[in-house]
C-alpha cells in the first residue's frame, strides 16, 4: 500500500457497524413487550454522522483513543470508560460500558496491533450508542444488554504497527498461560 487512503475502509467499517448493530439487537430481550424494528438502511445512512474513529484506522493513536472514549462518555449517561490495567509499556487499557440489561456481550478490538478495523468500527458503534439512545432500536438494545467494550487490547503493538505486544507474545495465544497484561 503507498499511504493513499482506500475508499473501501469506511465502507468495510459501516458494514462492521452494521453487523454488530444487528448481534446486539437481536440479543437484546424485548422492551416491555413492544418491538422496536432494526432498519439496517438507517445504520448505514447515520453513520456519517456518528463516525468518530479516523478515515484511516491505522492513524489511530493510543492517546486518540482515550479523547474520543472520553468525549463519548461526557456526552452520554450509558457510557462510562474506566481504566481496568496496562501494558506492557504502562499504556492504559480501558474498558467501556454502555447499557444496563441483564444479558453481557464482550467486545474487543486489537488484539493484533496491526489489525485496527475493528477499533475504528468499535468506536463508531459506541457513538451511535450514546447519540442516538432514544431511538427505540437503540434504546431496546441498552435495556437488554450491557455492553463491555475493550478498544485496542493491544496498544504496544498498535504503536509499532505490529501483531505482539511488546514482550513479542501474541495475545491472542496467551489465553491459557495469561503472561501478559494484556491477556490477563
Amino acid at each position: 500500500m503507498n499511504g493513499t487512503h482506500s475508499p473501501m475502509a469506511p465502507a468495510r467499517t459501516r458494514v462492521v457497524l452494521a453487523l454488530v448493530g444487528a448481534a446486539l439487537f437481536l440479543s437484546a430481550s424485548p422492551s416491555r413487550g413492544q418491538e422496536a424494528a432494526f432498519d439496517q438502511r438507517h445504520l448505514w445512512d447515520v453513520h456519517p454522522r456518528v463516525r468518530v474513529a479516523p478515515e484511516r484506522p491505522q492513524e489511530l493513536r493510543h492517546e486518540e483513543l482515550y479523547d474520543i472514549l472520553r468525549q463519548l462518555a461526557r456526552s452520554s449517561p450509558e457510557l462510562q470508560v474506566e481504566e481496568v490495567g496496562r501494558s506492557v509499556e504502562g499504556r492504559a487499557l480501558y474498558l467501556v460500558r454502555a447499557g444496563r440489561g441483564r444479558q453481557r456481550v464482550l467486545l474487543w478490538s486489537q488484539m493484533h496491533g496491526d489489525e485496527p478495523t475493528a477499533t475504528g468500527a468499535l468506536l463508531d458503534l459506541l457513538s451511535y450508542l450514546s447519540r442516538q439512545r432514544k431511538e427505540p432500536f437503540v434504546a431496546r438494545i441498552l435495556e437488554g444488554v450491557t455492553i463491555l467494550a475493550m478498544p485496542m487490547l493491544n496498544p504496544d503493538g498498535a504503536m509499532r504497527r505490529q501483531r505482539r505486544n511488546a514482550l513479542g507474545i501474541d495475545i491472542n495465544r496467551d489465553a491459557r498461560d495469561l503472561q501478559t497484561p494484556e491477556g490477563q
